[in-house]
């Protein structure tokens, strides 16, 4: 069978000798011997003084940096195996060892090769391309004459194209050779830059063309050293911080890319599990330097703690703009696994398609039904990879985050007042307020010099013996505080004074419940990445199979879209108002436990217990609502993709009047089993992203909103300072007024009162007496400790 010329004799010209792709790898090698000479310049230190200097840095910030030891020689065996411990053991440097000697055996085998173009041995499949520029030369010598005669005889002098193709291979290898050297001789830092551009260099060098045993064996000798070696390789070990490294590393830290991918490095824990009836902790594997709380807290602390952020802003840009990488890395792996599902549809169409052909004696195109065959191998395999890793990468991040807002809930906790139960969000003022407005600590240099009594406020008509006085910012009761509004906003207020006044049962739903549902809704990637990218592609899919009827098919899924929104609408409000009596009986059950001896006194079981079941029936309701538009939710998903496909085809046979046959059927319902499975996981992910929103927002809340102590809060209070302090060592107060909180309307202390502490003079502790406080219930005495505690 003869050749089919695709080039007209117009445009027949000599193939530039430069255009064959094998001198690809030596142009790659040309970039990499500019990188590396760049970058070795610009960490010069001159270099690096000299930018220092134009951004205005401090010339000494590099001092701290950690200086590589000297060691002493101590004998030529003592020095490799340090050499080798600097490599990350023997492990990694036997494998590096082998790497180099491959290059050297592809640089000789280059060398033989070119020894061997001389005596017309056929090694890369070069001498085909040399024949064709003969042929497009000779061309345009007989189209132009014989004044380009010349150039034939000057191009006969040098090498030929198939020889300056394995010089240039012979050059690339040798480089490589150099690279694989360096890797094995330079300081950490330079040997893993050489470590990256020979694992690269070597992997482009694959383009290598078909030959002779000569290329064969360049082949073979290339998957070894390109592939099989970076992925066997173990990685070395690198400490985040280099001053306090692990004296065991994680194995994760130290696992090659295949043990990684196929979790070859949990195998010692999984057989140890498994021959133990159980584990102790020794046994563990340590946990990874950037595991650790510390390094968490470091990481992420300056993003998300509200009193570290200049700006304010949602925690959930918090949580991305720590883990925007490991983000990025998911969307890439989603995206690839959203493309790979559709393999099987397509491998299927264009297999039956082939199949149809043959039979009709029909044009059978290019493609051969193995590549179709293995193509629906391959896509599931690919894409099984890739959500394994997007699964490996999303625990990951569902554990650092966990840990992150532990932290950060635990440490915000011992900022706020356990008195104010209510939030900065209430619009409402109070009548009943502090004077004083803001809480504060005053301490005034005005006073009286008569003796100090413990007086209520004014109208109560008490006095006590001791020596200051406590007075109330007003002694109305939460009756009377609400009596002059309306029957209405007095129910109204009362319920959102329950709703707010649980903090204790809300901090501790926070650490749990809404701290699970966070970390579960992780996979939000699957509503705003994957599922658009699977629905567009799958119309796109249905319209080349079955033309208009799948627009129609896709019309009616569509039309209702809103059914399912406004499910997923009741269900976030059902979870929100549940969360609320959650927080109400944790609160309920907290208080119990604490007093529980006071309540087996008093014989008050019944009552507390009745308390409590009210509460759990009230949040039952809303589990229960919500439960149920879960159940619908799940009906809708797997009716809607039926009712859809029923249509589709409807439309095609019926009204369109098109046949089916089983190209278009199989392929189409692969296609239609890609969007119901899509449509699924959707309704599934929706309701999990719904919690995890409405748990983040009662974090985000809960940080931003809650009232804080003095020494945390960013409004600075007036100070006047008295010019005649006492001695350091006096322990007490002098003209002193001390408020608590910031009150909101109905918020009740636990006696329903408004204190504020007032001492006239002063008041100072004995040291080494027993200094007592006496005075009636509500008079101020745990009020005065407090403000003694600051």
């Amino acid at each position: 069978m003869g050749q089919l010329v695709l080039l007209e004799p117009a445009l027949a010209a000599a193939k530039p000798k430069w255009a064959h792709t094998l001198f690809i790898p030596a142009a790659c090698a040309a970039v990499s011997i500019i990188i590396l000479l760049l970058s070795t310049i610009l960490v010069a230190a001159p270099v690096r003084r000299y930018f220092d200097k134009l951004r205005g840095r401090n010339l000494n910030e590099h001092s701290s940096t950690p200086q590589p030891i000297a060691r002493q020689r101590a004998g030529f065996f003592p020095d490799l195996r340090a050499h080798v411990r600097e490599h990350g053991g023997p492990t990694v440097f036997a494998w590096k060892t082998l790497r180099l000697l491959a290059c050297i055996a592809l640089t000789g085998l280059t060398i033989a090769a070119v020894v061997s173009i001389r005596e017309g041995h056929n090694t890369i499949g070069a001498n085909e391309y040399e024949m064709d520029m003969d042929s497009d030369l000779d061309a345009l010598i007989k189209k132009r004459g014989n004044k380009h005669e010349k150039h034939k005889k000057k191009r006969a002098r040098w090498f030929s194209t198939a020889e300056w193709i394995e010089i240039s291979l012979c050059l690339f290898y040798t480089y490589t050779t150099l690279l694989a050297i360096l890797a094995l001789t330079l300081a950490p830092r330079f040997r893993a830059v050489s470590n990256t551009h020979l694992a690269a260099l070597l992997l482009i060098a694959l383009a290598d063309a078909v030959g002779g045993w000569l290329t064969w064996s360049r082949i073979g000798v290339l998957t070894f050293a390109s592939v099989i070696v970076p992925l066997c390789i173990p990685r070395v070990y690198v400490p985040l911080d280099p001053k306090n490294p692990s004296a065991s590393p994680n194995p994760e830290q130290t696992a090659s890319l295949i043990s990684l991918m196929l979790y070859n490095f949990l195998d010692p824990i999984v057989w140890a599990a498994y021959r133990a009836p159980k584990l102790e902790y020794e046994q563990l594997p340590p946990l990874a330097d950037y595991d650790r709380a510390s390094y968490l807290r470091k990481r992420g602390f300056d993003k998300l703690d509200p009193l570290l952020r200049a700006k304010q802003r949602h925690l959930f840009w918090g949580l991305m703009e720590v883990f925007w990488r490991e983000y990025c890395i998911m969307a890439i792996m989603i995206t690839i696994k959203a493309l790979m599902d559709f393999t099987g549809p397509v491998g299927i169409k264009y297999l039956l398609e082939y199949l149809q052909n043959v039979r009709k004696g029909e044009d059978l195109g290019c493609i051969r039904p193995w590549f179709w065959i293995l193509w629906l191998f391959l896509g599931p395999v690919i894409g099984s990879i890739a959500f394994q890793w997007y699964t490996f990468i999303a625990t990951g991040s569902l554990v650092r985050t966990e840990g992150m807002i532990t932290q950060l809930l635990f440490e915000h906790s011992l900022r706020i007042r356990m008195v104010a139960q209510a939030g900065r969000g209430s619009s409402k003022t109070s009548k009943a307020g502090t004077p004083g407005g803001d809480s504060a600590s005053i301490v005034g240099s005005e006073g009286t010099a008569v003796g100090s009594q413990l007086q209520p406020a004014e109208g109560t008509g008490e006095s006590n013996s001791t020596g200051h006085t406590a007075e109330e910012s007003n002694a109305q009761t939460l009756v009377a505080s609400t009596s002059s509004v309306k029957q209405k906003d007095k129910e109204e207020s009362k319920e959102d004074d329950k709703e707010n006044s649980n903090l204790v049962g809300k901090i501790n739903n926070l650490m749990s419940t809404d701290l699970g549902n966070v970390v579960e809704g992780r996979d939000f990637l699957f509503l705003i990445l994957y599922g658009p990218i699977q629905i567009i592609f799958s119309i796109f899919f249905l319209y080349r199979i079955l033309g208009w009827s799948a627009v129609i098919g896709m019309g009616i899924m569509i039309v209702s879209i809103p059914i399912p929104g406004k499910v997923a609408h009741i269900i976030n409000n059902a979870q929100v108002l549940r969360m609320k009596k959650t927080d109400a009986r944790v609160q309920t059950v907290t208080e119990s436990m604490n007093v529980i001896r006071m309540i087996k006194l008093f014989g008050w079981e019944k009552k507390v217990i009745g308390q409590v079941e009210e509460k759990r029936e009230e949040e039952l309701t809303y589990y229960k609502k919500r439960q149920y538009m879960g159940l619908v939710n799940s009906n809708i998903n797997r009716i809607l993709p039926l009712v859809v496909m029923l249509i589709t085809y409807a439309s095609h046979t019926l009204w369109f009047k098109q046949n089916i046959d089983a190209a278009t059927v199989f392929s189409s319902i692969g296609v239609f089993e890609v969007l119901r499975h899509q449509l699924n996981m959707l309704f599934w992910e929706v309701p999990l992203t719904i919690q995890a929103k409405v748990s983040l927002d009662r974090i985000n809340d809960f940080v931003q909103n809650t009232e804080l102590l003095d020494a945390y809060n960013e409004k600075e209070t007036p100070t006047i300072v008295d010019p005649n302090p006492p001695a350091p060592e006096a322990i007490g107060f002098r003209n002193a007024t001390f408020t608590w909180s910031r009150q909101v309307p109905g918020t009740p202390t636990p006696s329903r009162r408004n204190f504020r502490l007032h001492i006239d003079e002063e008041l100072l502790f004995k040291h080494g007496k027993i200094n007592m406080v006496v005075g009636p219930t509500g008079c101020g005495k745990t009020s005065l400790l407090m403000a003694l505690l600051g």
